[in-house]
């Protein structure tokens, strides 16, 4: 008997380990689907490369920033800079202050103009143009972007997590985006195979559960 409980129990602990291997596996899959589709979601949003989006998300990940914040972040400041652009606003004073062209960011893509921006935040000793400055030109996100504003190798450092994952997103994002919307469509056969049961069993219910 004893012999017999022992070999039951490595049989059940291999089923188990082979069940979480084959689990993991499949979430891990899932999550590189959806992060791909993110990716490709945001290069279609910002006209930037998966790879370079990827490893902006990284940065702002370190920086305790929520990573789903970067579109709107990235479009906060491109709306900020556009409205600085041949006017006398308050936006364009600052970033004057700041020693930056409004034309010039205007023209540049939106990773670039943010790290632009950041580094002029980064290099000014005026503490309370520092702080106004990120204030209106980062949408109030500038308290909690200050950690990846004062850190001139976040970047190199997210680059240098990300590896060669960011080459598979410039490959793959647009596939990854396909298989995700097709997963999150999965279930759906799953209800058109319980509405044909209620279609055909619904008249037999009904009066029961009258």
């Amino acid at each position: 008997a004893s012999r017999g409980f022992t070999n039951l129990i490595k049989l059940a602990t291999g089923f188990a380990a082979t069940y979480l291997s084959v689990r993991t596996v499949v979430a891990g899959a899932r999550d590189i689907i959806s992060l791909g589709a993110e990716m490709d979601h945001l290069k279609a949003r910002t006209g930037e490369a998966a790879s370079r989006l990827l490893v902006f998300r990284q940065a702002l990940q370190d920086a305790g920033v929520d990573a789903g914040k970067s579109g709107q972040m990235l479009d906060a400041l491109t709306q900020k800079v556009r409205m600085a652009v041949g006017q006398n606003s308050n936006q364009a004073r600052l970033l004057n202050q700041l020693g930056l062209d409004p034309e010039q960011l205007n023209a540049m893509g939106k990773l670039d103009r943010f790290q632009a921006v950041a580094e002029a935040l980064s290099n000014t000793s005026d503490e309370s143009l520092r702080t106004q400055a990120a204030m209106e030109l980062l949408d109030g996100s500038a308290g909690e972007l200050f950690a990846l504003i004062d850190n001139p190798a976040a970047f190199d450092d997210a680059a240098t997590a990300i590896g060669g994952m960011g080459a598979i997103m410039d490959r793959n994002s647009v596939a990854f985006e396909r298989a995700d919307t097709l997963l999150g469509r999965m279930q759906n056969k799953g209800r058109q195979l319980f509405a044909g049961i209620g279609d055909i069993l619904i008249d037999e219910l009904l009066e029961p559960l009258e």
